[in-house]
């Protein structure tokens, strides 16, 4: 719904590294936003479309900038979350994505803001050597939009995670439980999601250790 284009001008007026793309399904906007463009000396960075929202191609944008009903942002959801990358940011003024709740917001504006979450729910299983023992974990995470929870189960042993915190493919999972033939341990997983895989690191934390 980029209209008379002003949010996108705007931004390649700001940042003369940025290039943007408005869509609008009113002909006329689409030309007046055109001309705008031209007459502020972005048309080499912007450009408007004449096309309906929900054929726009989502797949190469790093920020989405919404002016539409409340309503259409909502049917919007499923292919922004289909199609945008992770990591990519999406902005809207006064109406909400409904229950996909906001990352951030602006208490001085009706402003939101959203990070398209990567898709990490269902099994993961990796290896770590603790103290000279080989142990496996397997895990089942749960997700809505970037809300994550979930269990993990080393042989006999299984533990509730205590926190999985998701922005984009930043993914960190905290969890405490005693491992066999190891003892108590707290463990922070940090890392990236790559499609099936996540990578990154470990921390592990045993008793009698900072």
């Amino acid at each position: 719904g980029s209209g008379d284009g002003r949010i996108v001008i705007g931004a390649a007026l700001a940042n003369p590294n940025l290039r943007g793309i408005g869509v609008d399904i009113d002909p006329k906007l689409v030309a007046e936003a055109t001309e705008a463009a031209r007459a502020q000396g972005v048309h080499d960075r912007v450009r408007f479309l004449h096309q309906n929202v929900f054929d726009a191609d989502l797949s190469e944008v790093t920020v989405i900038f919404m002016w539409l009903w409340p309503e259409m942002q909502q049917m919007l959801r499923p292919k922004i979350l289909a199609e945008a990358r992770p990591g990519t940011r999406v902005v809207t003024n006064v109406w909400d994505l409904g229950s996909w709740q906001p990352d951030e917001t602006d208490p001085q504006a009706p402003v939101s803001l959203w990070i398209v979450p990567a898709r990490v729910e269902g099994y993961w299983d990796w290896e770590l050597e603790v103290r000279g023992v080989r142990l496996r974990y397997a895990t089942i995470l749960e997700q809505r939009f970037q809300r994550v929870e979930g269990f993990t189960r080393v042989h006999k042993r299984r533990a509730v995670l205590e926190q999985v915190r998701l922005r984009g493919d930043d993914i960190t999972i905290r969890c405490a439980m005693t491992l066999e033939g190891v003892g108590y341990a707290r463990h922070e997983f940090s890392g990236k999601v790559r499609g099936d895989a996540i990578e990154g690191s470990v921390r592990i934390t045993l008793p009698g250790e900072p």
